[in-house]
């Protein structure tokens, strides 16, 4: 009887709302609001049927709706009788002016009670079981965040969230225990960690939710219990070292050199190899310090899909042919070979290298192949006609060096005195390539006076980490048949690339690590031949960037 009279006193007091449309993450439902408790709302359709939605996720239209239908007191808070007040406090400037939903107390409510309906999350089968289990990858190692946190929020934050306040007061959390975030979950409570890394069997955490269920000390004591699948999830990130993100021990682990009955996996043994020695310099781009760090050379190894994509020069694996993919040549360098990969720490052993062999020999897929391949097999040669030379398909170096006369070997002698390098391009003609390898942080403006005599016959100039100054360009503009020109970690500014805005036949410029910044767009993009443009770490802004892709849409932007 006493409930019925609170359940008729409620109806008097709330008028039902009427039936609308709900918009939640591109989802919708006809329905109306009857309740909320903290940020959760619950929505009930003309069936009766009652489904469950976060503030956080309705549309700003149904943000504003729900905030107007709250502070005005139309629908009551969960399981709360709100007598109506002859007057509504205003709110002082001190005090927020929007409503600020905070979790309440769960209470417990007897069997039929108005309250004690099933919450369905929207567009949930209302008799489907409810489990918080992200999809696992075949052999993915147990994220925190992404796996378990999801679990923990939806099965244990109604005793152990973060403080919050209710009223005057404050609601901390059971024995001490905040499971809402890795840190707090790796501290623990007052009595210490309830996480042992590696050891699930010694983890109280583990322990209390593997209990039988009518054990008294078995969690959670209310509400739904973990599912086998959920509480696995549990156990193998304890397992793995109990790491926010994978463990280097648990890749270490997976990272074992196959037999050679085995064909390779992609997951169990090329990924950790990636993951150990690679995704320093090639992983996803990522924020660090208000500023964008991108891969190298615009390659990411951080996914299958991103490996076999390879970077903005093409592919980097052949599948079946090791000796013709670039990713298999740059890791088997000599030790002292400038092109090495990984270019710091250890070189690749010989098992992980003939590992990645296996893999590209078997295929290159993501999943293992039927049968291992012979690492020792000869490469199938196939026939390959010789292509008839035209100028049709000549580089453009081979045609600009058709027309100049060869360099004679004093001028040569007399571009190398200041430490340039020139090399030649071709035995077709007499282009050369101008580089500094030794000591480039000595070679100043002064040094190009001696490449005067043989500027004509430059298609190449590499001045990375050489001393050179806006002067400098002047030069490079004297350059008519400059084809490549790269000034990383220079000290060019804007004022030096306006001087080569006249180039006429430019397909590469590196202006990584240096000054120039959009005051140079302009005058780059009025080089209509570039093919390639490295801006990395530069002054150049991601508004300087859609202009240069807007303007040289078939130039491959890098940055």
């Amino acid at each position: 009887m006493k409930y019925l009279i609170l359940l008729l006193l409620s109806a008097t007091i709330f008028a039902e709302e009427p039936i609308r449309t709900f918009t939640a993450q591109s989802k919708s439902i006809q329905a109306r609001a009857i309740e909320y408790k903290g940020k959760m709302i619950v929505l009930e359709n003309a069936q009766g049927q009652r489904f469950q939605v976060t503030y956080d996720i309705l549309s700003k239209t149904d943000q504003d709706y729900m905030r107007k239908v709250v502070m005005e007191k139309r629908i009551p808070e969960q399981g709360v009788i709100v007598k109506p007040k002859p007057t509504i406090k205003k709110p002082t400037s001190e005090e927020p002016k929007e409503l600020v939903l905070q979790p309440i107390k769960k209470i417990v409510y007897r069997n039929g009670s108005f309250f004690n309906h099933p919450i369905i999350l929207l567009g949930e089968d209302p008799n489907a079981t409810k489990e918080i289990v992200a999809e696992l990858q075949d052999g993915e190692l147990i994220d925190f965040n992404k796996h378990l946190l999801p679990i923990l929020n939806a099965k244990c934050n109604d005793c152990h969230a973060a403080p919050y306040m209710k009223g005057d007061r404050k609601i901390a959390p059971k024995a001490g225990l905040q499971l809402s975030t890795y840190e707090m979950v790796m501290k623990g409570n007052l009595n210490g960690e309830v996480v042992t890394a590696g050891k699930p069997e010694e983890s109280y955490l583990y322990e209390v939710v593997t209990l039988p269920t009518d054990d008294e000390m078995f969690m959670p004591p209310k509400g739904e219990s973990m599912t086998p699948n959920e509480v696995d999830i549990l156990k193998r990130w304890i397992s793995e070292g109990a790491k926010e993100t994978a463990s280097s021990e648990a890749i270490a682990e997976r990272s074992k050199i196959p037999n050679a009955d085995q064909p390779v996996s992609y997951v169990h043994h090329i990924a950790p190899i990636f993951a150990e020695s690679c995704l320093d310099c090639h992983s996803a781009p990522y924020v660090k310090n208000g500023r964008t760090i991108r891969p190298k050379a615009a390659l990411q190894l951080d996914t299958y899909e991103m490996v076999i994509k390879g970077n903005l020069d093409g592919t980097i694996i052949e599948p079946f042919k090791p000796e013709v993919s670039s990713l298999y040549h740059v890791v088997t360098l000599p030790a002292d070979d400038s092109e090495i990969m990984p270019p710091k720490g250890e070189p690749l052993t010989k098992e992980q290298t003939d590992t990645i062999k296996r893999w590209i020999l078997e295929g290159a897929g993501k999943k293992p192949a039927k049968e291992p391949a012979d690492i020792n097999a000869k490469p199938i040669v196939q026939e390959i006609a010789t292509p008839i030379v035209t100028d049709a398909n000549l580089k453009k170096v081979d045609i600009l060096g058709k027309r100049l006369r060869p360099i004679g070997k004093a001028m040569l002698i007399s571009a190398s005195a200041t430490g340039a390098l020139v090399s030649p391009l071709s035995t077709r003609h007499s282009m050369v390539r101008v580089e500094f390898p030794s000591g480039p942080n000595l070679i100043e403006d002064s040094a190009l006076s001696a490449l005067s005599s043989i500027k004509n016959n430059i298609s190449h100039i590499n001045f990375s980490s050489t001393s050179i100054s806006d002067k400098a360009m002047a030069f490079v503009a004297g350059s008519p048949n400059l084809v490549y020109l790269n000034l990383r970690n220079t000290s060019i500014t804007d004022r030096g690339i306006a001087l080569i805005a006249k180039a006429q036949h430019l397909e590469y410029l590196n202006l990584v690590s240096t000054n120039v910044t959009d005051k140079s767009i302009n005058a780059i993009v009025n080089i209509k031949t570039l093919k390639n443009i490295y801006i990395y770490d530069s002054g150049i802004t991601e508004k300087g960037i859609q202009q240069l892709q807007n303007a040289l849409p078939n130039a491959k932007t890098i940055y």
